[in-house]
């Protein structure tokens, strides 16, 4: 018997994972729908504000809880929390800023993933980086039982980890990136998360890039260059298809693209030749720096905030990819501090 999913959730963004879903032969249900004969096996939601108490309920929720709700509307919880936990919070931006973003399941973090911005690595609760952040609240996330991520955002700074911000809670862009990534169903991920099992991954590296349209006074939204090689790397939030045929929708948000490799350089060159396939007027998108990315990650191995397995290999395989492409490799271009 297919599994049934309740999603809770106003985010455009989670319009991918739905549609995925569904695409898998799993039962959705959403917000504000009634669907006679079916109860959810499974609850993701959104917003801690409004879906905060769900917790409560003997189905596994994913992405809400009280926990949340008390981290976003409580400041002084917060830092009361912090600071329990032996964490130094900062208002600065001096250093390093990483992002470590730690997947729970019934209070107990199974995997980590450390990201700068939108790209992301797979990280190790071996990290120096986790220990030292996420890793300070394991007894008190074992209290709470709470499942999802919980995303520390953090800056290193002399051999110090301080911490800018605290949330719990789903982000469907780093959540659409490290679907691109995981080696299996987007239901198996959901329910192998709630099981407290460790996912697979196929590369080191994630990312997922925005791309959309400039506004203009009379828009063409014909699409083109979409096919079944780049589809699976193609994640629509406002994108109407007719037959083969592709067009935006009246927001010119197209969604996000996403992509995967061994460095943050080939995961990079990977969306932006998927970006190149596709035809569109007035296209827009971020930028992402692949070699100072990579650099950044060297210095975090190199300065043992991470394992970063065989460095040597590592470091040469992203020079060989820049000599190639003409780039240099200058640390002096990289986003950690001095």
């Amino acid at each position: 018997m297919a599994n049934t999913f309740l999603f809770l959730t106003g985010n455009i963004g989670f319009a991918p994972i739905i549609n995925k879903v569904l695409k898998e032969r799993t039962n959705v249900l959403v917000e504000g729908v009634f669907f006679r004969g079916y109860n959810p096996d499974m609850i993701i939601a959104d917003s801690n504000v409004k879906y905060g108490m769900l917790g409560n309920t003997l189905i596994p929720v994913i992405g809400a809880s009280h926990f949340g709700y008390q981290l976003d509307t409580s400041p002084e919880y917060k830092t009361r929390l912090l600071k329990t936990c032996g964490l130094a919070q900062t208002a600065s931006s001096a250093g390093t800023n990483v992002c470590c973003e730690g997947w729970y399941s019934e209070g107990k973090c199974t995997f980590v993933i450390h990201s700068f911005f939108n790209t992301s690595f797979v990280g190790s609760l071996e990290d120096k980086l986790f220990k030292q952040g996420l890793g300070k609240l394991s007894k008190v996330m074992s209290k709470l039982k709470y499942t999802g991520p919980l995303h520390m955002n953090v800056f290193i700074n002399d051999d110090k980890l301080y911490v800018k911000d605290l949330l719990a809670e789903i982000n469907p862009i780093t959540m659409l990136s490290l679907l691109e990534n995981y080696r299996g169903r987007v239901t198996s991920f959901f329910m192998g998360l709630a099981r407290g099992e460790t996912p697979q991954f196929k590369s080191l590296w994630h990312m997922a890039l925005q791309l959309y349209a400039e506004p203009v006074m009379f828009p063409n939204f014909e699409l083109k260059g979409i096919n079944k090689h780049n589809l699976r790397h193609l994640w629509f939030y406002d994108v109407k298809q007719k037959g083969e045929d592709y067009a935006l929708g009246d927001s010119c948000n197209l969604g996000l693209i996403t992509s995967r490799g061994d460095t943050a350089r080939e995961c990079c060159r990977r969306a932006y030749r998927t970006v190149n396939n596709l035809e569109f007027n007035n296209k827009a998108y971020g930028r992402r720096w692949g070699t100072t990315l990579d650099e950044n990650y060297i210095y975090l191995a190199e300065n043992s905030w991470i394992k970063g397995g065989d460095l040597d290999g590592y470091k040469k395989m992203v020079y060989q990819q820049n000599d190639a492409s003409g780039n240099t490799h200058n640390s002096n271009n990289s986003l950690h501090g001095s």
